[in-house]
């Protein structure tokens, strides 16, 4: 079972439109905040890009001079998404637009939270409503006692995906996912070497996580949750 921190670090980037289970995770926001889930099989139930998918110049405008990479960092993670009814009237419509729509007709509190008191929609909108939404998912929807929230959960017991051999990666830059300034190279199908030195993955990254003061209680790591190789966690890369 992931804990908080790991839960978080994922979904603040993950692309949660193109998420298998998007709509019903939104649906269970909707249910914490008014008590009501709404039907999943409502055909007018959509998902609503605030920012859009599609940008015009108005809000090319909004976003900024950086306004590409934002776009492309930002338009499908959980922050810029909710669930409304009337998502073919909004379009690539303003942000001004679009909350006047979203207080007068949505009827749904998650198209409103963290939204509509906001002046504009820009990046740290966004990042803003991201936070709340992780949060909210955290605290109400995805809660986990107290005693794992920030612990390692993993099992020590060796597992064929503890065993893992990174043997296709050899010679390749891996990059620690909290700091990618930090790289370690595949020198073997168990090892990377690290400033000279060479390690096994795990204790590499409990000897980061303390240089960072970030040692969690157990002091076990899996250290392929902490790694990536082009963009992917190594846990994740067959």
């Amino acid at each position: 079972m992931p804990n908080n921190n790991e839960i978080s670090r994922y979904l603040e980037t993950m692309n949660f439109y193109n998420f298998q289970y998007s709509k019903f995770f939104l649906s269970l926001i909707e249910e914490h905040l008014t008590k009501n889930r709404p039907d999943q099989n409502d055909k007018n139930l959509q998902i609503e890009h605030i920012m859009p998918q599609k940008l015009n110049g108005d809000w090319e405008t909004e976003l900024g001079d950086d306004y590409e990479s934002v776009h492309q960092e930002l338009v499908n993670t959980i922050g810029n998404l909710a669930l409304i009814r009337h998502n073919q009237e909004l379009g690539n419509k303003k942000f001004s637009e679009k909350k006047k729509i979203y207080e007068d007709k949505a009827g749904l509190r998650i198209a409103t939270k963290e939204i509509t008191n906001q002046a504009r929609w820009t990046s740290e909108s966004i990042r803003h409503r991201t936070q709340w939404m992780i949060e909210f998912l955290l605290d109400n929807v995805l809660a986990i006692s107290d005693k794992r929230r920030k612990a390692n959960n993993f099992s020590s017991k060796s597992t064929s995906r503890s065993r893992r051999s990174y043997k296709n990666l050899i010679g390749k830059d891996i990059v620690f996912i909290d700091d990618p300034s930090i790289r370690a190279r595949v020198v073997s199908d168990r090892e990377v070497e690290f400033e000279g030195k060479k390690w096994k993955l795990s204790p590499l990254t409990k000897e980061i996580q303390t240089r960072k003061g970030k040692v969690n209680r157990s002091g076990a790591y899996q250290g392929g949750q902490y790694w990536m190789y082009n963009g992917v966690k190594l846990v994740d890369i067959e």
